[in-house]
């Protein structure tokens, strides 16, 4: 093993000073050329894991709810295929006599009662008969709305059209009152399938 430079042959003064600073500069520009790249490089391929781990994550969860969704879907498609969306009956007679007792029905619940109602000519819509009747009722404001509600979330699904709304006046009283009786008259709509342009439209070629 060879022997350190003895001291005596290393500069001295302004010389060995120079030296001594020209070596520290050269330590600094190769820490910042060479380590400071390899420490951003470093940086990056922690950020890179770090996204990489936090996507797995993701994924993971996700694959883990698969099942959950698999089964709300099922059952979503179960109660949707169990529900009636359209009117029974054969023919349109047979409907609007169901759609009348839906009414009343609907009515009763919300303690109101219906003071006339008619049937009104059935009307293909598409490959669908519109079953249509015709009421008038009185009643307070409150159970009004409430059997308004009721027929929109009524099953076979019923939609209320041409809705007009007019207060009464007891006798013996002013004027209108907030919680007064109201008389109202609206169309409820239900549908039953066409069969008769079901059949037209598998026999045309």
């Amino acid at each position: 093993m060879s022997d350190p430079i003895p001291s005596r042959h290393l500069p001295d003064g302004p010389t060995g000073r120079a030296i001594a600073t020209g070596v520290t500069l050269l330590a600094v520009m190769l820490s910042f050329f060479v380590l400071a790249p390899l420490h951003g490089l470093y940086r990056a391929r922690q950020d890179t894991l770090a996204g990489q781990r936090a996507l797995l994550d993701r994924t993971h969860a996700l694959v883990e709810r698969i099942p959950a969704l698999q089964r709300r879907y099922t059952a979503l498609r179960t109660s949707e295929s169990r529900a009636q969306v359209t009117l029974p009956g054969a023919n349109d007679a047979e409907a609007a006599a169901g759609l009348v007792q839906t009414i009343q029905a609907l009515a009763a619940a919300q303690n109101t009662g219906i003071t006339s109602q008619e049937t009104l000519p059935a009307r293909r819509t598409g490959h669908f008969r519109a079953i249509s009747v015709r009421i008038a009722l009185t009643a307070n404001w409150a159970d009004l709305v409430a059997l308004l509600n009721a027929i929109r979330q009524a099953t076979p699904r019923l939609l209320v059209d041409d809705l007009s709304i007019q207060r009464t006046t007891a006798v013996g009283q002013a004027g209108p009152t907030a919680h007064g009786p109201v008389d109202s008259t609206l169309t409820v709509i239900g549908y039953r399938p066409d069969l008769d342009a079901t059949d037209r439209s598998d026999s045309t070629p």
